[in-house]
């Protein structure tokens, strides 16, 4: 029986973001799920919302500031439907007082905007990694 690949959820409006995550995750074996606001996010994973019975995904990467039309936080809102899932936020600029925050929340890590493709794969294998020693 084949492993299943391993799922990201990209939760961006930055489409050259989302598209440079997707292809370099790709290229790594896992499988990419493209959000461009929080609420497509949130809908992806939730079986609430999603026609798909919402999808298992390994790992969340998220805008700090993913837009949503009812205000909700997207990060707070993966970090409480699923702890169990590593959740990674994005930023355009550095902002340690914000970073500190949102770790002691739950982030398990940061990522400032511009992508690195390799920074990009070494902080979603650590997530999963993290993921796994604590199940």
């Amino acid at each position: 029986m084949p492993i299943a690949k391993m799922k990201v959820l990209i939760v961006d409006a930055d489409k050259q973001a989302r598209a440079l995550v997707h292809q370099t995750l790709t290229r790594e074996g896992y499988e990419v799920i493209e959000a461009e606001d929080g609420e497509k996010g949130m809908h992806a994973v939730d079986p609430g919302k999603s026609s798909k019975a919402g999808r298992r995904v390994d790992v969340i990467l998220c805008h700090h500031q993913a837009p949503v039309p009812n205000g909700a936080e997207p990060i707070e809102y993966f970090l409480s439907l699923r702890p169990a899932v590593p959740v990674v936020m994005l930023v355009d600029h550095p902002d340690l007082y914000h970073a500190a925050q949102m770790f002691r929340r739950g982030v398990v890590d940061y990522l400032v905007k511009p992508l690195k493709p390799k920074t990009v794969v070494e902080v979603v294998k650590k997530a999963i990694d993290l993921n796994g020693s604590q199940s």
